[in-house]
């Protein structure tokens, strides 16, 4: 019997149309195999941002066996952060968006009373998320371009989604 190892992937450009790179690697981890049987990694990846993440396996080969890579889609995880967390990040988002001072403080505010208001009282955080939506449509084309917009309200609408907002 013979033994080698064999890395566990993750692709740097790991995505829904899962291209495919093993010169940059977000995650590696090597696992000793011996023959026919099932393998696994220790202690896992911890992913950095919320998405799909795909992983490979690669079999270097031997004397008997061919090298093998599993296909980049084979494998793969969604990751979903929580509200509280999707709402802070858009909250950064709007502030790389360098908008004017006072455009950009009345957006956050709002944001901010719905992170306060997520524990004690998840539905004020969804009139406050409407709340933010609206004003960003009243924004829109004038102090906010329309990709911008609509990007903040589209990632708006996945945290009421989360919620269960009507």
């Amino acid at each position: 019997m013979f033994t080698a190892a064999t890395p566990f992937d993750i692709p740097a450009l790991s995505g829904p149309a899962c291209f495919l790179s093993f010169d940059v690697k977000i995650a590696s981890q090597e696992v000793t195999v011996a023959g026919n049987g099932t393998y696994s990694t220790v202690g896992g990846f911890a992913a950095s941002a919320d998405g799909t993440w795909h992983w490979t396996a690669r079999y270097s080969g031997d004397q008997l066996n061919n090298p093998a890579t599993s296909e980049c889609s084979a494998e793969s995880v969604n990751v979903r952060t929580s509200p509280r967390d999707l709402v802070l990040h858009l909250t950064e988002v709007i502030k790389a968006f360098d908008l004017a001072p006072g455009s950009e403080n009345s957006l956050i505010v709002k944001l901010q009373a719905a992170v306060a208001a997520l524990d004690p009282d998840p539905p004020s955080t969804c009139g406050l998320l409407g709340a933010f939506i609206n004003e960003v449509q009243a924004v829109s084309d004038k102090k906010l371009a329309l990709a911008q917009a609509s990007q903040l309200i589209a990632d708006a609408n996945e945290i009421r989604g989360m919620l269960a907002c009507r």
